[in-house]
């Protein structure tokens, strides 16, 4: 897998997980007063969504896209994005075409290289993700260092002078940080918070959710995703604390959190600190608190398995599969429209296989040929005529429009895969050989190394068939 391959799969997680992000936000913003551990849930499922490579695909699924930017968009003629909505792909892709376009006189790129693109953005992101781990590294080893002279004051308890409101830090063997001033009232309001982080193992989950922040950290959503995080998991522990106290602890227990915060603004991967976030809201949130009823925690579950259901899965794929080793196209063809544009590449005798001639005009840019084995190469005739005229309700795209005339002319990788795949031949009877088109200013098998010809044409042929 190229770095260009694994970081397009990553922007298209993103994107995926842009949905369950927005959905979680809605549900939060409508459910404010629902238990706070409930929110906690849904972040989880936004963790899942960003971590896994793939998913389940579901009729139910309102994900409007698997793959909004195709795998192989550096290698398409025309490449377009398929976001799944109509708006976001008729406003993207015609700047992505007359981006990338070919000069229509000698095949020349004339436009960017989105290979280029994709190559410096994968650098960008892979410095930025550096950035940040390097950034969590350094906040860490300063923390600890700072932490030298505490001195334990209970099991697991340290006090420092240097701490300024309790925080626990530490992964495998975590401890529990307060301040030496902390007045033994206060300690253990303290020390049931931290014990409850414990046990809710809060010390992973934010630094989880930290370093998935890492990786998608161009996403803006994503940073809000951890801010909020951050804050529910304070407050489902505060209300995890005061669910067995009497008024009168909840309020001593409210003024310890007043009594304790400490404002800090930078985002951190660790620790998990007492009074560090959104201490006002956690207030009121612990002094309004009540106790969940049972159907009320059955709709929490039913609307997270909702949520699951809707924003975890894929939808159901339309497009055409793949069969016999052949790759599929990357988007759903029209066999009809192919089948009036290219009426030679139709009903040909593959008895005896077939080949598919690729002529390379640029990088990325390639035209394809069939013609039965044995029936020699495309005639000069042939060759002059680059795309059929189009029907009436079609826009042509800039690279099909060069040359344009009522007769045969050659296809699109895209749309030659799916006119091999409507054969319903095996990949072994289908060959594939590069060929010196007479306008492509694009030739790479002039190379007087042996076996270059072999190695070009092995290239070619991964444009249509699976390793």
């Amino acid at each position: 897998m190229t770095m260009n391959t694994l970081f397009i799969r990553l922007l298209n997680l993103s994107i995926a997980a842009t949905w369950i992000i927005l959905a979680v936000l809605l549900v939060r913003a409508l459910a404010r007063k629902a238990p706070k551990w409930f929110p906690c849930l849904l972040w989880a499922l936004v963790g899942i969504r960003l971590l896994c490579p793939f998913s389940f695909q579901s009729p139910f699924s309102l994900v409007p896209s698997e793959e909004a930017i195709p795998e192989n968009i550096t290698e398409m003629e025309d490449p377009k994005i398929h976001t799944g909505v109509p708006f976001v792909n008729s406003a993207v892709n015609p700047v992505l075409s007359d981006a990338t376009k070919t000069d229509p006189e000698d095949g020349s790129e004339s436009g960017i290289s989105l290979e280029r693109v994709f190559s410096i953005a994968a650098y960008v992101w892979i410095g930025g993700t550096v950035l940040m781990l390097g950034y969590g590294l350094v906040s860490y080893i300063r923390l600890k260092r700072s932490l030298i002279a505490s001195i334990p004051v209970g099991d697991g308890v340290m006090a420092c002078d240097e701490v300024h409101s309790p925080f626990i830090l530490g992964i495998i063997r975590p401890k529990i940080y307060v301040p030496s001033s902390l007045e033994e009232g206060a300690m253990s309001y303290v020390i049931a918070h931290e014990k409850s982080h414990l046990k809710r193992h809060d010390h992973w989950w934010k630094p989880l959710g930290f370093l998935i922040l890492c990786v998608y950290w161009f996403h803006p959503l994503c940073w809000v995703a951890y801010i909020l995080l951050c804050r529910d998991i304070e407050m489902a522990c505060d209300e995890k604390v005061v669910r067995e106290m009497e008024k009168e602890e909840t309020a001593n227990y409210s003024q310890t959190l007043l009594d304790l915060s400490f404002r800090k603004t930078a985002i951190a991967a660790c620790p998990v600190a007492f009074g560090e976030i959104g201490v006002n809201q956690r207030v009121k949130n612990v002094l309004s608190y009540k106790k969940p009823g049972f159907w009320v925690i059955i709709g929490l579950i039913v609307i997270s398995v909702a949520v699951s259901v809707l924003f975890l899965t894929n939808p159901i794929k339309t497009k055409a599969k793949a069969s016999g080793g052949f790759i599929a196209p990357s988007e759903e063809m029209n066999m009809d429209e192919l089948k009036e544009m290219f009426p030679n590449f139709f009903g040909l005798n593959a008895e005896n296989g077939l080949v598919v001639y690729v002529s390379q005009f640029s990088e990325n840019s390639y035209y394809c040929y069939l013609k039965e084995e044995g029936a020699g190469e495309p005639t000069i005739d042939e060759c002059v005529v680059i795309r059929k005229q189009k029907p009436e309700d079609y826009t042509p795209s800039p690279q099909s429009s060069m040359l344009e005339c009522d007769t045969t002319g050659w296809a699109y990788v895209n749309e030659m895969r799916a006119i091999l795949i409507d054969y319903g031949i095996s990949s072994e009877k289908v060959r594939v050989a590069s060929f010196q088109h007479p306008l492509s200013s694009y030739i790479q098998v002039n190379d007087p190394n042996e076996g270059a010809l072999e190695r070009y044409e092995e290239k070619i042929r991964k444009l249509f068939f699976k390793d």
